[in-house]
């Protein structure tokens, strides 16, 4: 511990001067590199000192091109390859004490140097490529086959999906096929089994692809991609219905739905835009109930009440008529009818019925008190009926409410 401590402050005080920093650091990593081999058989002593080598590598390999002049992002790639430099190290020490230190001590490296490149997207990109090329590497243990697999594969979309962000491509589809293909493939493998459903071994890579390209599709006002969607999803239910898998089935006829309906809702709305703006009449409400009057102070508000009770039955413009031919009809009272013409809204005629005519809707309570003739309101084109008895029935007694 003391032997690092003492390395890592003459590191720091070597900053000072580019080669200063070159010759120092170069010249412990081949002190720990020593030291390493000459304590490999040491539990104690040989990861620390071989961990300690790995790291001062990377700060040698990262402080001479950047002592020549190059940009940083240039020289995290020396630093990487000292990182990638360890792999078959690893691979070779794996028996020894020293082996998994030096595994983990590599893959620190190869982060800063992935690191370094975060500011220039093309440099990233390749340093995820390259990583995950290593990665593949690495797999070729069996003991780090299936952790070292996923994540090469990972790292190679991750460097796939920077390209393109670089080459501003906005396209769903050309960052999800590259992982949809392989995870389907791989998926596919897994089929062999019986234990494993079509649910896991498909849905992950069918939801990777349909999924962003349906929320494009809702987002776009183009033509193509949804009908190339929609085959696919097409396509997909077919041979999902004759494989009998539910994945594909589900997935591929769920996207196959939401695509028509975005694609038939315009037409839906024209249509219904065209149809007539008319409901269903409502059943008749009971407009007038006439052995509900009460006396009032002018007398019995019969035709007053009845015609407050019509306004609800008439439509649009009827209604304010109705309403004012209610007023004239409760000062009118229970008097015996007058002779006279139905020349207007709110006049009695000869018979005593009311006539309410507003505008192009004509509602008419026929018959008189005496007449006997039944009859009800009759609303010219609305349809719509209220009923009312044609006799006038007799005011009640006036009782306490009576003012």
């Amino acid at each position: 511990m003391t032997a690092l401590a003492a390395a890592a402050a003459v590191s720091g005080w070597s900053l000072a001067e580019p080669a200063m920093t070159v010759a120092v650091l170069g010249a412990l990593a081949a002190a720990f590199a020593g030291a390493a081999v000459a304590a490999r058989a040491s539990a104690s002593v040989g990861p620390v000192v071989a961990v300690a080598a790995v790291l001062w590598s990377g700060a040698f390999a990262a402080a001479v091109p950047l002592a020549l002049g190059a940009p940083l992002h240039r020289a995290a790639f020396a630093v990487l390859g000292a990182a990638v430099a360890t792999v078959p190290l690893a691979a070779r020490l794996r028996a020894r004490p020293t082996g998994a230190p030096v595994e983990c001590a590599g893959y620190t490296v190869a982060a800063a140097a992935v690191a370094l490149t975060v500011a220039e997207p093309v440099a990233l990109s390749l340093a995820l490529a390259l990583c995950g090329v290593a990665a593949g590497g690495v797999a070729l243990r069996a003991e780090r086959l299936p952790v070292a697999a996923y994540a090469g594969g990972v790292l190679l979309v991750l460097a796939w999906w920077v390209r393109l962000g670089s080459w501003e491509v906005t396209s769903p589809e050309a960052y999800t096929l590259p992982v949809a293909i392989p995870a389907l493939a791989v998926g596919h493998l897994h089929r062999i089994r019986p234990e494993v459903s079509s649910w896991a071994a498909y849905g992950p890579g069918l939801a990777t692809t349909l999924v962003p390209s349906l929320v494009a599709v809702w987002l776009d006002t183009h033509w193509l991609r949804p009908l190339l969607l929609g085959t696919a999803a097409l396509a997909l239910t077919v041979l999902g219905a004759r494989s009998r898998l539910k994945a594909p089935l589900l997935l591929g006829g769920g996207t196959a739905a939401l695509v028509a309906v975005h694609e038939l809702a315009p037409y839906v709305v024209q249509v219904a835009g065209l149809l007539p703006r008319w409901a269903p009449p409502p059943p008749p409400p009971a407009c007038c109930s006439w052995p509900s009057a009460r006396p009032t102070s002018g007398g019995c508000g019969t035709h007053g009440g009845c015609a407050a009770r019509w306004a609800g039955c008439a439509d649009g413009p009827a209604a304010p008529a109705i309403a004012e031919a209610a007023g004239a009809g409760a000062g009118a009272g229970t008097g015996r009818a007058k002779t006279g013409h139905q020349d207007g809204p709110g006049r009695k005629g000869r018979t005593g019925a009311w006539t309410v005519r507003p505008g192009p809707v004509s509602l008419t309570r026929g018959g008189g008190p005496r007449s006997g003739r039944g009859s009800g309101w009759r609303p010219g084109r609305t349809g719509r009926w209220c009923w009312c008895p044609p006799r006038r029935p007799r005011c009640p007694r006036p009782g306490p409410w009576a003012r």
